[in-house]
């Protein structure tokens, strides 16, 4: 009897439904304190021999035998990074540029999965959600394609407001319309910056800005004050997301809180979350 008991409850855990998220670090880590810091971080990590120069979040929803793995990248073979920052002198003007986007499969994030967890190099927050919450998400994982959102990525894109998004903030949109979204999260996660309008180039501004010279020239300066021309810069950070799995992995081990189960993908470090308490969202996919 003892034996049939553990067994129903391993397959309960085993089919629940859930969503994952899955936080790929930069090679070197970006520092966000000051631009010149910011800029020669940037540049490091695009020399590096590694693959997600800027971090990467890819999202696994699966509700019984449905499942997706997608994540948000971008799709501009006739747009080169390094010719927009070192010819085109766009600067931090980047940092809101609007890329035409491509949305992963399966097929695409399948094999660096593995790869990456067998090495550790990334991390995973993985919450299990009620069924009717599980299909939310597939829907509108389908809407957000129908409508035409994945041809969009930037760092600034919002995906509930229309306006595609980034791999992070696309992660985060699933964890949004899942009404899973713990405020606690989007405090570690999410950054804002105010970016002097001098290190802002591109056609929008008017102006050339060279990376170079915030990388090597700037090393003391700082972000806007309040009263200084400044564009604001809202974002969620890959890096940021990865830092805290582990950080709260180590800390759950050592003083287990109750909050989260410890797991792990091969050698990459887990946290699961019970969220099927959590009532369906009954609200529209997209926000105004």
């Amino acid at each position: 009897m003892a034996v049939l008991f553990w067994l129903k409850i391993l397959t309960r855990f085993a089919l629940a439904d859930h969503v994952t998220l899955n936080f790929y670090p930069t090679p070197y880590g970006i520092n966000w304190n000051s631009p010149g810091k910011l800029a020669r971080t940037v540049i490091l990590n695009r020399l590096a021999k590694e693959s997600r120069k800027i971090g990467h979040v890819s999202i696994e929803v699966e509700c019984g035998q449905e499942k997706i793995i997608t994540g948000m990248v971008q799709d501009d073979n006739n747009i080169s990074f390094p010719d927009m920052l070192f010819k085109q002198k766009y600067g931090f003007g980047i940092l809101y540029y609007d890329f035409r986007g491509y949305m992963e499969t399966e097929k695409d994030l399948s094999a660096e999965l593995e790869r990456r967890s067998a090495k550790g190099n990334l991390s995973l927050l993985r919450i299990e959600v009620n069924p009717t919450t599980c299909r939310r998400m597939l829907d509108y994982h389908k809407e957000y394609q129908q409508l035409g959102f994945d041809q969009h990525y930037g760092l600034v894109n919002r995906p509930r407001y229309r306006e595609g998004g980034g791999c992070s903030a696309f992660g985060a949109s699933f964890l949004d319309v899942a009404g899973v979204l713990d405020p606690k999260w989007v405090a570690s996660w999410n950054k804002t910056i105010h970016i002097p309008e001098k290190y802002i180039g591109g056609p929008d501004s008017g102006r050339k800005v060279s990376f170079l010279k915030i990388a090597l020239l700037y090393a003391k300066d700082r972000w806007a004050r309040e009263n200084e021309p400044q564009r604001k810069l809202n974002f969620w950070d890959p890096d940021e997301m990865h830092r805290w799995v582990k950080t709260t992995w180590n800390q759950e081990k050592k003083s287990p809180s109750g909050d989260y189960e410890l797991f792990f993908r091969g050698k990459a470090k887990g946290l699961k979350v019970d969220r099927t308490w959590v009532p369906t969202p009954n609200e529209s996919f997209w926000k105004e």
